[in-house]
Order: C-alpha cells, then structure tokens, then sequence
C-alpha cells in the first residue's frame, strides 16, 4: 500500500512538474529520490515483516509446548474433556433432544427395612422424556446407608455389579440394629432430590432364646406368702429389644410336686410369683412354649422367721452349722453323720470321732465352680468342684435343707459382687482389687530398661521388687529412647514381655506348643529346666497380676498371648478334664480322644491306663502309669472316660505341677485368690488376653483367594465381604471359628494365621458353605442372588460354628 502511494506521488509530480519544477533535471532529481526512498522504505518493510513472521512462528512453538506440559499433568477428567470435544458437543446435543439424564424423572423405591432381613432401594434412571436412560461408562453412581443414631456405614450390594447400559439400579444392604436409617444416593455428583430418605428398622419378632429373665442368679431367695417379682426383657434373635404379648408368657413348676402359688403377668412383662408353701422349687419362664433366657432356675422358700435371719447372718457373715450324713447314691443308703458348715469363703463337711475329736472330710471353696445340685424329693445334695470327689449328703430336715442352699446362694452372691454376669463380676473384682492397691498408687515406681535384653533385665529387677512397688503406677523409659510414658510405653512393655515369655522361639522355650496344631496355643514346657528358671515362671505370675491390677486402675493392659484353657482352668484351681485337648491339643483330640470317645471295640486297640513317651523315631523311650498298676489295666468301654480324663490330668497337669505353682505364686502373692475365684477360664483369658477384635481391612488384605473362576466367583467374594462387614464382632468370630477352628486370633492378627486365611470356590451349588480347619480354607458354593447366599451362609455360622463333619 505504501508502495501504491510512492507511485501516485510521482504520478502527480509528473502532471504539475511545469508548475513547482523550473528545471527538468530538478524534477528527475526529485522523482530519482522519491524512487530511492520508496525501495528503501519497501526493504526496511520486508525485513520487519519477516522479523514478526518469526516471532510469531517461535511465540505458537511456544505456546504448542506449554499445552503439551499442561496437559501430560492435567488431571484425567480435565485431559478427557480437552480430547473428547465430540462428546461434549454430543451431551449438548442431547440436552437440547431431551435424551440425556435427568435426575429429577427418576423413580426411587424402598422396601420396608426389617432387622435381619435383606432390603433394597429400586431406582429407575429417566431421561429427560422420562423414557428409561441406560447408565453409561462416563457416569459414577454412589449410595450410603448409615444409621442415624451412631452414623455408621451400612455395607451395600449393587446390582448389577456392571451399571453400564443398566436403566435400573438394584441396591441391597442388611441392618442388624433396629432404629433409623438414612438412605442417600446420586449420579455424576447429583443427589436424587427426595434423598436423604429415612426408614425405621423394626425389631424382628422375639425369641426366647434371646431374651432375657432378670435375675442375678439361678436361685431366688423368697419369703413365704411375699409378693416376688421378675422381670422379662423382650430381644430378637440380633440381641434387639422385641415385643411380647404378655398372654404368652408363662410361669411354669417342672418338679412333680406343684407348689401351691400364683402368678400374673403384667403389660410391662413383669411376672408376679407369690407361694403360699414353703420348699425348693425348679421352674423356668416360657414364651409360646419355648424357655426364656437361659433356663431353668431353682425358688427357695423361707418362712419369714428364717428370711430374716438369713439376711442378718449374709450381712453379719455369721456361718450356717448344720447336721448330715453322707449318703451312697447307689445303694441309697447313709453311712454316717458329718458336721457341715457354710461360711461366706467355703463349704466344710466335718466328722467327729467320739464326739470330739474332728476329721475334715471334704472342703469346697465358695466360687461359681462349685456345683450344688438339689433333690428336694430325698432331701439330699450333691456338691461338686470339679477338683475333688462328689459328695452327696441327706439333710434330716426340709427346712435344713432349704437353709444350705440360701446360704450358700447368698455367700457365692455377695462374693460375686451381687450378680453371675460377666460384666457385673468384673466391676465388682476392679472395685475389690483396686482397694487393695489404691494406697499404693499415688507414687510412682521408675523402671528402667533395655531393650535389646528386656527379659533377662526385668526378670532381675523382679528379684527386688517389693508388693507396693508392684502396686505402685509405673514409669517406663527404655534406655536410649526419648518416649514419654503416658500408658503407651508400658502397654508395650508388657507386650514384648509377654510375646519373649508366652511365644517359643530359639532363645525362649518357657511355653511350647502341642506339635501338629494349626494356629497352637501356649502351654508350660515340662521339658524345661526349672532351677535355672524357676524367677522366670514367678515372673510370669507377677505380670499376670500386674496387667489385672493396671486394668483395674483404669490403665488396661493385655497379654499379647493365647493361652491353653487348661493352663488357665490350673491358675484357678479348676479341674482339667478329657474336653480340653478339643482346645488345647487339638490333633490329639481329633485323632486319639475323639476315636476313642465314638468307638465301642476296644480289643483291637490293647491300649491300658499308661502313656508313653515316644522318640523321635517313634521308639517308646519311658512308660507312665496313669493309675498305680496302670499297665496291666485295659481300658474298656466302661472305664474309658476315666482313662481319657487320667490322661489329660497327666499331659495337661502332672508334667506341669511345678510350673503351674510357681506361676500361682507370683500372681497370689499380689492379688488375692478369692478375688479370682469367682471367675472361670474362659472369663480369666478375657480378664488377661481381652477380646479379640476383627478388621475387616486386615483380614481383606491378608485373605488368600483359592479360584480361577472369573465368571461367579467374583460376585461371590464381594457378598462375603459385604456380610462380614455388616455382621457383629460376635459373628465375625463364628466366621473365623467356623474356618480356623478358634475364633481367637495370633498376636499378630490375620496376617499371623499359619496357613493364611483362604476362600475358595466349592464345587457344589445352592449348598451351605464348608471349611477345611486344618488349611483355614472357606470354601463358598455358587448361589444366584445375595439373600440365598446370606441365608445359606447364617445357616452354616450358627449350626456348624463348632465340631467338625458338617459339610
């Protein structure tokens, strides 16, 4: 354009030269100058066009460069939008036809949410017609189920697993706690509108079973003509609190000789008892026919002369002294007079020669292991600790009798804190235990240690340890670290402690394992040196006290152990019967016990009342008599239960004895052993070990899968998890007992389970699943559909939890 205007000057130059030029060589001049400074002007234009051509060039290689660097770290969903322009010019365009989703037009549907029972919400997807949307690959679907009250998550099943081309939604889940829920779902980050939807889940109908008769002991104490009152409390069959129609419900007598009584039952389920006729009484509760709560139950009535005079010697601890005589359960007949005595520590039955000079006959500690059985019809009882031999003594009164059993009722009670519950047993021995050391616990006791050697370190400083240092609150400080030790430090003292003493490994031998046991629990080893060791098991004693009396001062501390129930049946001073090497020694159990327990010909066993100890070669090295003159005994079908209760009094007790009493020991010398008495084994192993807990992502990631189906066997698995997840610590444990064989774990959880826990696929269908202990192996048969699956699999945890051959 410049150029153009150049040459129209010199147009117009040429036209009026004779005008402004005098001379022609002023005008060629003029127009040879012009011409210069126009191809000039045209070079210097050139050049900067080309200079902004590669600036321009270099400013888009640039800018492509930056794209490419802030698209290779974009997010996914950003880089997926840059390339799929199509696509969103395709949702535009179906937005515009009406075909794309919308979630206002979509149906929603709940069913009734009932405990226990599998409910589902139905959505249907609707486009913008209302016509069905089928699901595609770029939208997300999401749903929560929660209960309002505690505001946990409620595992759910979606289906189908695949959403994509689905125009329905099919969400299951199972509410095991009865109350509100609130149900959320949404598409692409949208809530449906009507959601939150909330639902009331209602109890499931009672069962008796369940249900509970409150009571703080199987025997009543009542007052002739007295008004007695008892309480039901309604539960389903998930623990729930139900509704029962007080028609129903029924007071029932089960001795032949009915009492001369009344009783009603009220609105609020309470059961009024009134009995005009002194004397022990068996009767139960029932609900439409079934026993309520655990069963049956014994009423003792008193005259309101004897009442009083109960309550004031309870309150007093003034013994009961009457007169027996012993009596022969099988000729019936009585031998001799015997002086009983009843005391808020023990039961004594006491014989006098020539009236005076006395011979104790037996003695019976005041604790829950002992067994008072009554036959008012003979007015006879038979007592049982199961340490030492039956007694059975005939009272020559009735109201003798009457009398033993309210006072030994009301003895074991006030022992027991008031209560036979667990719970209520454990406060009360926290209460006991904590005054006895709360005059201890306002100094502190230092201990330091190392931990490279923290066995041979504490078992040294144990030497010098006095009673209140134990009582004492202790500080932790392991040499070379800078923890503070507010609990944690000593929880993991007493961990590592417990895991050197408890576990056996090269250098510790103190507890072993019975060989052949999958997952095996710790018992004493008899084979080890005890002069040389003799502090370590006193040790063991003392940390077992020092746990319980850290628990009971509201510092819990557990043994990260598992113990045999023998050994702890041994810490109680129970009887070790046959039945514990089910627990114990299980391959013993499984091979030898259990035969011998089922089979009735014994002449091809020629098995006599020893046992031997084999070498490693399977040569016999040395002979035990179970009994003297055991050798020449054969064991035959009748005497069989007492060879296999010697055999486990010897294999569990008498290679132990010494063991067990050094541990007994140091635990009785810091608490008191009437205190513990009132517990059982199982009781004391919650006592010391706690409750084992069960993580649903530890026991996911430490699952081994045992099936290259790909087909079913992924549905499979998912409703596994999504009903361990919806079930209770309790039935988690039935899961674990029903694979592993103990629903205890290892110390170290799942990921400890030797072999791993394993799930596999059965080659049956529509069966119930099956278990291989020995491998902890679950194998789960095909189902088509999650309820028939779920119904299949409650079935199997509760009727095949325990035992083995169910399949």
């Amino acid at each position: 354009r410049q150029g153009i205007l150049y040459w129209l000057v010199i147009c117009i130059s040429f036209s009026l030269g004779n005008r402004f030029f005098y001379t022609k060589q002023a005008l060629v001049s003029f127009m040879v100058q012009i011409t210069l400074l126009m191809f000039l002007d045209l070079i210097l234009l050139f050049l900067l066009n080309v200079f902004m051509i590669v600036l321009a060039a270099m400013s888009v290689f640039y800018s492509i460069y930056t794209a490419a660097k802030i698209f290779k770290t974009a997010p996914h969903n950003i880089r997926r939008n840059w390339i799929n322009v199509p696509k969103q010019t395709k949702k535009i365009a179906e937005k515009i036809t009406g075909q794309n989703f919308s979630i206002q037009n979509c149906e929603l549907e709940v069913s009734n949410v009932v405990v226990g029972e599998s409910s589902c919400l139905s959505i249907d997807l609707k486009n913008g017609k209302r016509d069905p949307y089928k699901f595609k690959r770029d939208d997300t679907f999401q749903v929560n189920v929660t209960q309002t009250s505690t505001d946990n998550a409620i595992p759910v099943v979606i289906e189908p697993s695949e959403l994509t081309d689905s125009s329905s939604i099919r969400v299951s889940f199972t509410c095991y706690t009865a109350g509100e829920y609130s149900i959320k779902a949404s598409v692409n980050g949208r809530t449906f509108p009507r959601t939150p939807i909330f639902h009331c889940a209602v109890a499931d109908k009672p069962n008796p079973a369940k249900s509970i008769v409150d009571l703080k002991s199987d025997c009543l104490i009542v007052s002739r003509d007295d008004q007695y009152s008892i309480t039901v409390l309604p539960r389903d069959q998930y623990e729930n609190e139900a509704a029962m129609t007080p028609e129903n419900l029924k007071l029932v007598f089960l001795d032949e000789e009915k009492p001369d009584c009344s009783f009603s039952v009220e609105t609020d389920l309470t059961v009024y008892l009134i009995v005009m006729k002194c004397g022990v009484f068996r009767c139960c509760i029932e609900y439409e026919g079934v026993v309520v709560g655990s069963g049956e139950f014994s009423v003792v009535v008193l005259s309101e002369k004897n009442l009083r005079r109960l309550e004031n010697d309870i309150e007093n601890n003034n013994p009961l002294s009457v007169t027996v005589s012993i009596c022969n359960l099988e000729t019936n007949q009585t031998k001799r007079k015997l002086s009983c005595q009843v005391t808020p520590k023990k039961i004594t039955f006491t014989e006098y020669f020539l009236l005076f000079f006395p011979s104790r006959c037996a003695t019976f500690r005041m604790r829950p292991a002992t067994k008072v059985q009554i036959d008012s019809s003979s007015n006879s009882v038979s007592v049982n600790d199961g340490q030492q031999d039956q007694i059975n003594v005939i009272f020559n009164e009735p109201e003798t009798l009457r009398l033993f059993v309210a006072y030994s009722n009301k003895f074991l009670l006030k022992n027991l804190g008031g209560s036979s519950d667990f719970e209520e047993k454990k406060s009360h021995f926290y209460q006991k235990l904590s005054e006895v050391v709360i005059s201890n616990r306002h100094s502190t006791h230092y201990v330091t240690i190392s931990r490279e050697n923290i066995l041979q370190n504490m078992t040294k400083q144990s030497k010098d340890l006095s009673k209140s240092q134990w009582y004492k609150k202790w500080h932790v400080n392991f040499k070379g670290e800078e923890g503070l030790d507010y609990g944690g430090v000593s929880r993991e003292l007493f961990a590592v402690l417990s895991r050197q003493l408890f576990t056996p490994s090269a250098e510790n031998q103190f507890f072993v394992y019975f060989e052949g046991n999958a997952n095996p629990l710790s018992h004493p080893n008899p084979n080890i040196d005890l002069k040389q060791h003799e502090q370590v098991y006193l040790l063991i004693g003392q940390i077992i006290a020092k746990c319980l009396i850290e628990s009971a001062c509201g510092n819990p501390i557990f043994l990260d152990a598992r113990l045999t129930r023998s050994f702890l049946a041994q810490l109680l001073g129970l009887r070790v019967c046959a039945d514990f090497f089910a627990s114990d020694d299980k391959a013993l159990y499984r091979g030898k016990i259990q035969y011998m327990k089922e089979t009735e010909d014994f002449e091809e066993l020629e098995q006599y009342f020893v046992e031997e100890e084999l070498g490693p070669d399977g040569s016999v090295l040395k002979t035990f008599p179970l009994k003297p003159g055991g050798a020449s005994i054969l064991v035959t079908q009748s005497n069989k239960l007492q060879y296999l209760d010697l055999l486990a009094s010897y294999r569990l007790c008498k290679r132990v004895k010494q063991h067990i009493e050094l541990v007994c020991r140091g635990l009785y010398e810091l608490i008191p052993d009437t205190l513990l008495s009132v517990f059982d084994e199982s009781e004391l192993e919650l006592l010391i070990c706690g409750i084992t807990t069960y993580d649903i992502k530890e026991w996911r990631d430490s699952t081994g899968v045992c099936s290259t189906d790909r087909n079913v066997f992924p549905n499979l698995l998912s409703w596994f998890w999504t009903l361990a997840e919806s079930m209770p610590q309790a039935g988690r444990a039935r899961i674990v007992q029903f694979t592993t064989g103990s629903g205890q774990l290892p110390p170290g959880g799942f990921s400890s389970l030797s072999p791993r826990f394993q799930i596999g696929l059965s080659p049956s269908s529509h069966k119930l699943p099956s278990a291989h202990t020995c491998f902890n192996q679950l194998l789960l048969p095909k189902h088509s559909t999650y309820e028939e699956f779920k119904s299949k699999f409650n079935l199997a945890m509760q009727e095949g939890a325990e035992g083995f051959g169910m399949i």
